[in-house]
């Protein structure tokens, strides 16, 4: 697995256009707070950031396919009459 990466995460494939970030005026505090907290997590602050980041814009909750289905058909007024 390569490094920076946890079994959680979506190892992106090799030709996968990837961002490059710089963080200007980051003071001090933060700073040693981030490489804190990367190292509890056994990550590098590099890592960590990543994380974080990724985190911060995920949703919260994965939509399920099933649920999203029923309530856009529930929406349309689609019901099973018919089907049985």
């Amino acid at each position: 697995m390569p490094q920076g990466f946890s079994c959680g995460d979506v190892i992106p494939p090799e030709d996968a256009i990837m961002a490059d970030v710089t963080m200007r005026s980051l003071s001090d505090e933060a700073h040693r707070a981030l490489k804190l907290r990367a190292a509890q997590h056994n990550r590098s602050t590099e890592a960590g950031m990543r994380a974080i980041l990724k985190a911060a814009v995920s949703p919260e909750v994965r939509p399920l396919l099933g649920t999203a289905l029923t309530a856009t058909s529930q929406e349309m007024g689609l019901t099973n009459a018919g089907w049985l």
